[in-house]
């Protein structure tokens, strides 16, 4: 049986995220916040939904277009950033966000 690589006492290996997913995530479904439900940063994936729900609730008013308008162009810009970005640099600056570790 192979030796399994251990982490150093207090840390731990994460498995890491697929920028192209995240991008992918970010521009088709991005408004609800699947993007940050992939990267494991459920809070802001939260806001995205709910931003998401209460511009749905007030379409009939039409402000409801603006709700829905803001979570969209976020997560556009931030497909846009995912997929741009070279593998090493999205997996240093993002890491933190997904792993909650050093």
């Amino acid at each position: 049986m192979p030796m399994q690589p251990q982490a150093p006492y207090g840390q731990m290996y994460y498995r890491l995220k697929d920028k192209t997913t995240a991008g992918i995530f970010a521009l088709l479904l991005g408004g609800v916040g699947a993007h940050h439900f992939y990267l494991g940063n459920t809070g802001i994936a939260i806001a995205y939904l709910f931003i998401w729900f209460m511009g749905a609730a007030t379409l009939w008013i039409g402000i409801g277009y603006l709700f829905i308008g803001i979570p969209g162009m976020l997560a556009l810009i931030e497909g846009i950033i995912y997929l741009t970005k070279p593998e090493d640099q999205f997996q240093r600056n993002y890491r933190n966000w997904f792993c909650s570790g050093p």
